[in-house]
């Protein structure tokens, strides 16, 4: 469902163990325009240590009682990433807000904040269209869908829906953005009220006037990616490296789920999602869940084996990846898989070749996803840490969510 980002400001946010305070802000990525952190504010007041918590990280949210149930417990949310509430994040990334948990080679110098955003001027083809004053997002995938941009300097009482991929620039340090379109173009697009919710059907007839690809179209039109052979090349360099410098490898304690199935038993309420379709963080449909990666002697899934098709990603074949289970959701209503991940995320990911799966590969998935101040280290591995496999990547119940009927 798609929600104002203003409306979620000031939620209550509930740790496993009690209430540690509410919503101030958040933060995007300026590149995917998909919210990567929840700026928390901690101790219930005003002016308490802020701290940052990402969408993976969510159990159910109650929408009627204006509460996020995260799946931590109170310390780990306080002792996690913080912010320092007089410097207004734009550009800085992971470095500028946990630098002891980052690195060049992955931290992200793209995430912005909604708060210092809002307020930036809309400027058209032709003409100044308003300024920006909230965000739509979708609430299963965290994707910032719209830009509600307020006209009334020239359409008085009017607010008008501008998607952030119709931006042909954004100027950060003049604080304008740039769209490919005429005032008279979205002047005269599908009136909304500025209250009522955004339907499928409604999205439809805006795109159609503004003669643009919806972004839920399952044909998607990716184009081969420049570079795609060399990346990969890179990649299994990367791994080879690190597996030379690694003792060797014990044996893996994962299995397929289809090469085990007589030995695994599924757990009571939990739907079996191979089969399943999958799309990513920015409503694009990649394949399907092609297999799960348990842990048999704990009785639990800890990878997707998602099949990605070769449309999907513009290569030369299909091919297969390993997410893990905790940067998926489960549609509440249709049997769908939303990864937190985008095509360009998934483009430079290795590719599984259904070999079995050692320390290497999965340190590797962890460095790639693991969040600065994610449960756990980065430089931790299954054998060295027992609670290796209880951080935000192997949430369970943000995985199921309310799919999941079991006690």
């Amino acid at each position: 469902m798609l929600r104002s980002l203003n409306d979620l400001e000031r939620y209550k946010v509930s740790a496993t163990d009690g209430e540690v305070g509410s919503t101030a802000d958040f933060l995007f990525d300026d590149q995917q325009w998909v919210i990567r952190y929840l700026v928390v504010e901690t101790a219930g007041l005003l002016g308490g240590p802020r701290v940052l918590i990402p969408p993976i990280s969510f159990g159910k949210s109650n929408w009627l009682t204006r509460r996020f149930q995260v799946a931590l417990t109170s310390d780990k949310i306080k002792n996690g990433p913080s912010i320092d509430a007089d410097k207004p994040v734009s550009g800085v990334g992971w470095k500028g807000l946990a630098s002891e948990h980052a690195d060049d080679t992955t931290a992200d110098v793209h995430l912005r904040s909604a708060e210092e955003v809002r307020g930036y001027h809309v400027q058209g083809t032709d003409e100044p269209i308003g300024h920006v004053e909230d965000y739509i997002i979708d609430d299963v995938t965290w994707a910032v869908r719209y830009l509600v941009i307020d006209t009334n300097n020239w359409w008085f009482g009017k607010r008008v829906l501008v998607a952030p991929q119709w931006a042909t620039r954004v100027d950060w340090s003049e604080r304008n953005v740039y769209v490919d379109k005429t005032r008279e173009a979205i002047k005269n697009s599908p009136e909304w009220n500025g209250t009522d919710a955004i339907n499928r059907e409604y999205e439809g007839r805006l795109y159609e006037h503004l003669e643009q690809t919806v972004y839920w179209d399952d044909e998607l039109r990716s184009q081969p990616a420049t570079g795609d052979t060399m990346l990969l090349d890179e990649t299994k360099h990367t791994r080879q490296q690190n597996a030379n410098n690694d003792a060797p490898q014990r044996p893996s304690r994962l299995a397929r789920l289809s090469d085990v199935h007589a030995e695994f038993t599924a757990a009571d309420g939990r739907p079996d999602v191979r089969g399943w379709h999958v799309k990513t963080s920015d409503g694009h449909k990649i394949g399907t869940v092609e297999d799960l990666l348990v842990d048999v002697a704990a009785q639990r899934v800890l990878y997707l084996e998602v099949k990605v098709s070769k449309g999907a990603l513009g290569t030369s074949d299909d091919r297969s990846h390993l997410f893990p289970i905790g940067m998926a959701r489960l549609n509440d209503d249709s049997d769908e898989v939303y990864l937190s991940a985008s095509r360009e995320d998934i483009r430079a990911m290795p590719v599984y070749d259904h070999n079995i799966v050692n320390r290497t590969d999965e340190r590797l998935l962890r460095n790639r996803f693991s969040p600065a101040g994610a449960t756990g280290t980065r430089s931790a591995t299954p054998e060295a840490n027992e609670e290796y496999y209880t951080g935000d990547l192997f949430n369970h119940e943000h995985f199921y969510g309310t799919r999941w009927m079991g006690p």
